[in-house]
């Protein structure tokens, strides 16, 4: 079985990529923090030979290191062939810890995430003999584009630095043949944390050219499209889900 790594995978948009996942074939590895009697739930749902759920702080290079050393034993006609890197934060203020903690989780998490995926197909590759070029889904947020409004600049700051970061990789690997790195663009998103407040939920469907909001269905719908390009020359690439919204 092909299975796809999904950070942050047992709710919101992560709950939604991982569905359309597991509905097209694939098997999901996702990555839970907190919650997890929700996460068990989510697992149990799909049963536990489509579904894996695992525990893990993508800021801690231990926890996910252990992640990797386990996906390096599957058995031989499993392997993992993409990551999707969506688990992110919002910073609770701008307080200097909540950004470092923001930042640790929405930029740095991520690099490293990807530079241990590539160690682990290197990996494959030789003990295994698995070919094929790796994929990585990164999630980032449309008010990290150049001259988006934002009440706040620090989150911005992070999924700007997110895309930019993500270009480079994309080139360097790409050059390697080892992964293709893409990035989905989202903008607001029919989620848990926007439906506690129905205000702002709808003024963002008022400003939204097409009436509606984005679902993470939907963003699920297009990860498993890019999963599936993964052998094109689809790279580097910024995909914009927001419904037609501008600045």
């Amino acid at each position: 079985m092909k299975w796809v790594i999904v950070t942050g995978g047992t709710r919101g948009i992560g709950k939604g990529i991982s569905e359309k996942l597991i509905e097209h074939g694939y098997g999901v590895l996702a990555i839970f923090k907190e919650r997890e009697d929700e996460a068990l739930k989510f697992g149990n749902e799909y049963g536990f030979e489509r579904i894996r759920i695992r525990k893990c702080d993508v800021t801690n290079p231990q926890d996910t290191g252990r992640l990797f050393q386990d996906l390096a034993i599957f058995p031989k006609n499993d392997e993992a062939i993409a990551l999707v890197n969506n688990a992110g934060i919002y910073p609770r203020s701008s307080d200097a810890k909540d950004f470092i903690e923001m930042l640790s989780t929405n930029l740095v998490a991520p690099y490293k995430l990807i530079q241990e995926f590539a160690e682990y197909r290197r990996y494959i590759a030789i003990n295994i003999g698995a070919t094929g070029t790796g994929a990585v889904v990164n999630i980032g947020a449309v008010n990290g584009l150049p001259g988006r409004p934002a009440s706040m600049p620090l989150y911005p700051a992070s999924k700007a630095g997110l895309h930019r970061m993500c270009e480079l990789l994309a080139a360097e690997y790409a050059r390697e043949k080892l992964l293709h790195i893409n990035t989905i663009v989202c903008g607001a998103v029919d989620t848990e944390m926007l439906q506690t407040n129905p205000a702002s939920r709808q003024a963002h469907i008022d400003n939204t050219p097409t009436g509606k909001l984005t679902t993470p269905e939907e963003v699920g719908a297009v990860a498993l499209w890019l999963i599936s390009m993964r052998e094109s020359n689809l790279v580097g690439a910024q995909i914009v889900l927001n419904g037609g919204k501008c600045p």
